[in-house]
């Protein structure tokens, strides 16, 4: 198989110190049996200060080893997050954070992935810098 991946970044901190920050990339496989598999990603953060951080991400494939069929499906999947962050010193902050999920499939993978396509969570983190 050959795989082909591209990208691109894009990160600012403007004058009034908010930084932005953004990533789009694509992947594709190509097999040998002239099957080709896309998959999509784009992510951006928006940070207007050094207490907050707000994030999206929405991804897409096209599989054919998700299923029991072994047929090419396709899930996406967008997310919406936000962090508190404390400096703790100089170089390390604590952050609280949550965020939450939409799954979407096609028909054939409904009973793996089940019926309620909403997703969330919350967590810590811990950054050194």
């Amino acid at each position: 198989q050959k795989r082909l991946s591209a990208s691109a970044l894009f990160t600012h901190t403007y004058a009034d110190g908010t930084e932005v920050s953004a990533t789009l990339a694509f992947g594709r496989k190509e097999r040998t049996d002239g099957v080709n598999l896309d998959a999509w990603l784009s992510e951006a953060s928006w940070k207007p200060d050094d207490k907050w951080t707000a994030f999206a991400r929405g991804e897409a494939i096209e599989s054919d080893e998700l299923g029991l069929a072994h047929e090419i499906n396709k899930v996406q999947k967008i997310s919406f997050g936000l962090i508190r962050d404390w400096r703790l010193n100089e170089h390390t902050k604590f952050g609280i954070g949550a965020l939450v999920a939409r799954n979407f499939t096609d028909g054939a993978l409904d009973p793996l992935y089940g019926d309620d396509p909403w997703g969330g969570m919350a967590f810590v983190r811990l950054k050194i810098s």
